[in-house]
């Protein structure tokens, strides 16, 4: 099976301007989970820079990891 990290790959979820979410197992529990990476492409890259798209989504991660909601996906 494919690996992203310690992450089990099952399949790709979604893609974005900005990053591909994937849909993983971790190895130890076997919970199933969203990882989501910053993948842009390359226009985007080219026109934002690497450099202000991290920043950007660092910024999106901090913001939702302290959001609690029912109807809300916790972010890790």
């Amino acid at each position: 099976m494919r690996k992203i990290g310690k992450y089990e790959l099952i399949g790709l979820l979604g893609r974005g301007g900005m990053a591909s979410v994937y849909k993983v197992r971790l190895p130890v529990t076997g919970k199933i989970a969203a990882l989501k990476l910053l993948k842009p492409n390359e226009t985007l890259a080219d026109l934002w820079g690497m450099d202000a798209l991290t920043r950007l989504f660092m910024a999106e991660a901090q913001t939702l990891g302290i959001l609690r909601h029912r109807n809300i996906v916790e972010v890790w």
